[in-house]
């Protein structure tokens, strides 16, 4: 449930999830009772259950037809079993294999552990960041970047790994370093505070500049500037109605002739046998 809230994903979905990638399915056709089971079977059960508990661990045993008392209980016979010397050597093969077995899949039960935790933990992150930085700024300022260190660092103890932490928030990881190893009690040599050039554009202006380029229709800026030019009127440069109009999604081409497309330079060919390749000389004279 918790984990649930912190992804924010429906915990039954994430119950549903977890169901459909259990290794241990039973089969309608063959129903086969619990009492019946393999020791490959119990093993992987209890590797399955390992970690579950309360309510996660009762819906596992309903759905698979077990009680957690068997789940103990066939823990207490792994653990007591026999001496090895007095076992046959293919049991003893067996019991070897199903401690390899059990170190594997110990292993990979760690790895998707910390392959989850780690998801995690940079979904909270991306959250945190797209919430800190709602708009886009030049440079942090100091208040900025302690917060965006402490979620760093709390993504890293959360299970994150340090470069895949920079890489969700397209910071670059020397930065980060730079950050985290030097004195964060105070601000750098550049400047924090962020800068807006006195003349910009308000936003009654860029309407303006899309009025007035409605208003000529099909004229390019490059002719609506020169125009209003001999009206006495100014509103903006040339450049600055281009910007407003790709802003705005207005600049497409609507011309008769082709768009430019990219070119790229053509595939070398290569023979290595004869009648692979055929070319003709248009150079040579007629006849020939």
């Amino acid at each position: 449930t918790e984990l649930a809230d912190e992804l924010n994903i429906n915990v039954y979905t994430l119950k549903s999830w977890m169901r459909d990638n259990q290794a241990i399915k039973p089969d309608p056709r063959h129903p086969q009772s619990s009492q019946n089971w393999s020791a490959e079977l119990r093993l992987l059960a209890l590797q399955e259950s390992y970690g579950l508990s309360g309510e996660a661990l009762n819906t596992w045993c309903r759905e698979r037809g077990l009680f957690s008392h068997q789940l103990t209980q066939w823990r207490a016979d792994f653990c007591q079993v026999a001496p090895v010397a007095s076992l046959s050597n293919a049991e003893k093969q067996q019991l070897k294999q199903l401690k390899l077995d059990n170190q594997q899949l110990e292993r990979e039960l760690r790895r998707k552990e910390k392959a989850l935790a780690e998801a995690a933990a940079l979904l909270v992150l991306q959250k945190k960041y797209h919430a800190l930085f709602e708009d886009e700024v030049v440079s942090p300022p100091l208040e900025q970047r302690q917060t965006l260190m402490k979620a760093l660092q709390e993504a890293v103890a959360s299970g994150a790994r340090w470069h895949q932490a920079c890489q969700a928030i397209e910071l670059s990881i020397r930065t980060a370093q730079r950050w985290r190893d030097g004195d964060s009690s105070h601000a750098d040599q550049r400047s924090t505070r962020v800068y807006l050039p006195k003349h910009r554009l308000t936003d009654a202006e860029r309407a303006e500049i899309l009025a007035v380029a409605d208003e000529f229709g099909h004229l390019p800026p490059s002719q609506i500037v020169p125009r209003l030019a001999d009206q006495g009127r100014y509103i903006a440069s040339e450049s600055s109605f281009y910007r407003v109009l790709k802003a705005a999604d207005q600049l497409k081409h609507r011309r008769s002739e082709r768009p430019a497309q990219p070119r790229t330079k053509p595939k070398a060919l290569i023979a290595t046998a004869p009648n692979q390749l055929y070319s003709w000389d248009t150079s040579a004279p007629c006849g020939y």
